[in-house]
């Protein structure tokens, strides 16, 4: 096949959209979201772009940069579509990589789509790149989506002569699990999985009915034995591509969960972790390391022992004791149900009890002060004896579950046996005995293969529960199809902060916080926000810092709301030190507490002006290693109002152009806050603050 000519393979930048659209149609992807926005005509808001797109279609952007060298394998190796950009002349070329074939890489371009070969692919690649100017290099280096993937295009050093850029795309975590699993081809491996058991299961039971029967009838020929054989050693190829299958699907799958689960653990309501203890939130966090340890393999396994019990069923009903057997599996498998379904009960009670432990035990580490000096020694086991006998009765009857589990399968044989040996005995054709004792070793090898899958299932289940609300978060990601909003010259906006008839209530049906409230801050304002404890001044720093998501209304910052620019752009708008216990000292460097995003060792000259209008310079000098200085549990203890300013320094460094301070002053001495105010009137672009009246 002769090779397309390459400009067949490459979209210009002008057709980026279509292109992009064009990629995930023909990879059989599904649009999840509203249409792509408009391509901007700059190069360096190219990567913001991309972002924003893979957002609205439901996606998340993969970036990788690889050398020139590296190109083609790192592009083969994708399993999904792979979008290319880099540079041909003094524009940028995109090539849509939908996926590979037997030997030749899909690719489509902007009339029709080719099947190419890996060496013209690359060969079309070289011919049409070129090297590129510095200028070029600037603006791959500017190409931030705002997402910390995306980030990974900052790093200007390892371009090469010639710059590529692969966007792979994949399903976002939010998106069904089925989907997510299709795409990766979970679901071929899972079907593979399952005709290849169907074959084994056939070839075990063709071999042990041919040597069987051999017996029995006493006639052994070379065709029997061949044939025994071949189904015999056929076990062997067999089984392999059962584990490969189904080892490809548990990887998918489990790579799936912990993705959601992490996607979870930055989405999830802040009321769902506020309403436990911090000893159950450690707890479930343990629970969470369950799930992503567990070999999911072993839980897929379980239903294999299926279709052996339905081989049984089969296997007595043409016997000839089908009257007998039939109902003996009937009540086996009834059984078997009740006794997993107890020992699903006993790993769930197993799990409840160690979450209550766990979060008592954490919760009176954190209290051990006030304990030892107001609690009566006679009282410190009152609670904590109840909760151990608790626990170790339900360890028991997990442990007698376990016992009555491992030895069900043999209770089986000894049963059905029992019934052949009567049979026999009474006078039974030896040769009628064939079908019903096959028919019994597949129930005997089904109930053994369904109680080992049992408990690591159990105790997954379990887990599981545990960690439902990260998953449910994850699949909660918000997907709005709103329209870019249209490009703005924001130093001339005259204001920075619009809110109109904002609603917020904490639950479905509860009492709002907030409804039809209105606010208009205008650039340079500085705005005091005073009022009784719990009138929701806190609740409404977390809506305007993007934290909390209204259930009415709309928040604009800059023009924008927190649905039409990404995370990372809200959060260069709105810069929030939140309140002393919501606030965080790292264990790290004195230099990361005040700009994670910046150098961990070295502060920047704006932090070190920065601490020193705050008066932390002070302190600093007489830190050994200076802004090198570990602090947190393990490093420097700072007080109260040292904190307090490092976290003001913190949200002034970040140059947003809305500051939030929510009483980040009032552990200051007057001299201290006479002299942090001023530092904030001064750096601040346009600041709120919440104060106690």
């Amino acid at each position: 096949m002769t090779a397309p000519p390459d400009a067949a393979l490459f979209w210009p930048l002008s057709r980026l959209r279509e292109a992009v659209a064009g990629l995930l149609s023909g990879a059989g992807l599904p649009s999840l979201g509203g249409e792509l926005p408009p391509v901007p005509d700059q190069d360096r808001l190219i990567g913001h772009w991309l972002h924003r797109a893979s957002r609205l279609m439901g996606f998340d952007a993969r970036v990788e940069r690889p050398s020139r060298a590296a190109f083609l394998d790192r592009l083969l190796e994708s399993r999904g579509p792979t979008l290319v950009l880099f540079y041909a002349g003094d524009s940028l070329r995109v090539l849509t990589y939908v996926g590979e074939g037997r030997s030749r890489a899909r690719v489509l371009g902007p009339q029709s789509d080719f099947a190419v070969s890996r060496l013209d692919l690359y060969d079309a690649y070289v011919r049409e790149a070129s090297v590129a100017t510095d200028a070029q290099r600037a603006i791959f280096s500017g190409l931030d989506g705002g997402d910390d993937v995306l980030s990974a295009l900052l790093d200007v050093g390892s371009l090469d002569a010639r710059p590529v850029v692969l966007v792979r795309y994949e399903l976002d975590a939010a998106t069904p699990l089925s989907q997510q699993l299709i795409q990766m081809g979970a679901g071929r491996a899972l079907a593979g999985y399952g005709v290849v058991t169907a074959i084994q299961g056939a070839a075990l039971l063709g071999a042990t009915w041919t040597l069987g029967s051999a017996a029995l009838d006493g006639r052994v020929d070379a065709g029997r034995v061949l044939a025994w054989a071949v189904m015999s050693f056929s076990d062997v190829p067999l089984q392999y591509l059962a584990t490969r299958a189904l080892g490809a699907f548990s990887i998918a799958l489990g790579a799936r969960l912990r993705r959601r689960m992490l996607e979870g653990t930055f989405t999830i309501e802040e009321a769902a972790v506020r309403s436990q203890g911090f000893g159950a939130i450690v707890a479930r966090v343990s629970e969470a390391a369950v799930i992503e340890q567990t070999n999911l393999a072993q839980l897929v396994a379980a239903l294999l022992p299926i279709g052996q019990l339905v081989l049984a069923a089969t296997l007595f009903w043409y016997g000839p004791l089908a009257s007998i057997f039939l109902p003996l599996l009937g009540v086996a498998v009834a059984l078997a149900a009740w006794m997993i379904r107890s020992l699903v009960q006993h790993y769930a009670d197993s799990y409840v009890r160690r979450i209550e432990l766990t979060d008592d035990l954490v919760e009176k580490i954190l209290g051990y002060r006030t304990r030892a000096v107001q609690e009566p020694v006679a009282r410190r086991h009152v609670d904590e004896d109840p909760g151990l006998a608790a626990y170790a009765e339900s360890g028991a009857r997990l442990d007698r579950s376990l016992s009555a589990s491992s030895s069900y399968p043999r209770l089986w044989l000894f049963a059905a046996a029992s019934v052949l040996l009567g049979a026999f005995v009474s006078g039974g054709a030896t040769t009628s005995f064939l079908v019903p004792a096959l028919g019994v070793m597949a129930a005997f090898r089904a109930f053994g293969g369904l109680f080992q899958a049992a408990e690591p299932a159990a105790a997954w289940l379990a887990a599981y529960r545990g960690v439902r609300p990260l998953l449910d978060a994850g699949a909660a990601r918000p997907r709005p199809p709103r329209a870019e909003p249209a490009d703005v010259d924001e130093g001339k906006l005259p204001t920075v902060l619009s809110v109109s008839a904002l609603s917020f209530a904490h639950r479905t049906g509860g009492r709002p916080v907030f409804a039809g409230a209105n606010l208009r801050v205008a650039s340079g304002e500085r705005v005091l926000l005073t009022g009784a404890s719990g009138g929701g001044k806190t609740t409404l720093f977390k809506l305007l810092g993007g934290e909390r998501r209204p259930t009415g209304g709309v928040i604009l910052v800059g023009g924008s709301d927190a649905f039409s620019v990404s995370e990372e752009e809200w959060r260069r708008r709105v810069a929030s030190a939140p309140q002393f216990h919501e606030n965080h000292v790292f264990s790290s460097s004195l230099a990361f507490n005040l700009d994670p995003l910046g150098d961990a060792q070295f502060a920047s000259d704006d932090a070190r002006a920065i601490c020193a209008e705050l008066g932390l310079d002070r302190l600093i000098a007489r830190m050994p290693q200076g802004y090198a200085q570990l602090l947190g549990d393990n490093g420097w203890q700072l007080s109260h109002g040292e904190r307090s300013r490092l976290f003001i320094a913190r949200a002034l460094l970040q140059q947003a152009d809305l500051l939030l301070f929510d009483e980040s002053f009032g552990a200051l001495d007057p001299d201290t806050l006479l002299a942090a105010l001023a530092c904030v009137r001064r750096r601040g672009k346009t600041v709120m603050v919440i104060a106690h009246t």
